[in-house]
């Protein structure tokens, strides 16, 4: 192999390697975004999570507090 194909053989290496970090990088600023917008609006998203929950569940926010009461009145098996 000559030296001029070496180095483009190297030079491609170094290409796929640069595109890697680059997706890489695109990825965590995504993540960052979305995670940055979740904390901004953390009370709406969870305002949205609550009521899908309730959408699918058809449960009221009484019946879920009583849900995670109970095992404290049932009693302690073992």
């Amino acid at each position: 192999m000559s030296k001029y194909d070496e180095l483009r053989r190297e030079k491609r290496l170094i290409d796929e390697e640069a595109q890697s970090i680059s997706r890489e990088l695109k990825r965590t600023e995504d993540e960052a975004s979305r995670v940055s917008y979740i904390a901004g609006h953390a009370e709406d998203v969870l305002s949205d999570i609550d009521r899908e929950f309730e959408d699918a569940t058809q449960l009221t926010p009484e019946d879920v507090e009583f849900l995670f009461l109970l095992p404290v009145f049932l009693p302690q098996s073992g």
